[in-house]
């Protein structure tokens, strides 16, 4: 079954994505909504590469360069986060709500880190270069995941 048959524009969950695109700025088409979906399932803050690999044996008509393209557009727009994490490939998380993350230094795998509802982290108005808006932040944590922890030394 192709990805066609799955669904048409008139599926609740594409006119919610519709409505997300709207607000955002962005046409919603088929190829993007498919890529947000597959995302959506994935809890493991995936690269493109793994997307692309998680949607191809059902739906081949969006190839791995429309991932890519797709996904810095969805974070340009501020519908997804990128996370941009030193030694790692780029990943993506549609996970919008304040959070931050734990990496791990071994695997680089990543990890979901819930804050408070009511946490706040104020930069002082003179650390902010002039001119600047801080939109988002995230607190990056380094560490090691349960396996590579266990892992002999």
């Amino acid at each position: 079954m192709s990805e066609k048959d799955k669904m048409t524009k008139n599926d609740p969950e594409f006119i919610a994505f519709r409505e997300l695109c709207n607000r955002h700025g962005l046409a919603a088409t088929i190829q993007r909504f498919i890529v947000y979906q597959t995302l959506c399932q994935m809890h493991n803050h995936p690269t493109p590469d793994m997307i692309f690999e998680r949607l191809h044996p059902t739906c081949s008509s969006v190839s791995r360069m429309s991932v890519y393209r797709i996904l810095e557009q969805f974070s340009r727009s501020r519908i997804i986060r990128r996370l941009n994490h030193p030694g790692s490939s780029m990943r993506y998380d549609a996970f919008m709500h304040p959070h931050h993350h734990l990496i791990c230094v071994d695997c680089g795998a990543v990890y979901d880190i819930p804050c408070q509802e009511d946490e706040q982290i104020t930069l002082p108005p003179e650390s902010v270069p002039d001119g600047a808006i801080v939109l988002d932040y995230t607190l990056d944590f380094q560490g090691l995941c349960r396996r590579c922890a266990a892992k002999p030394v």
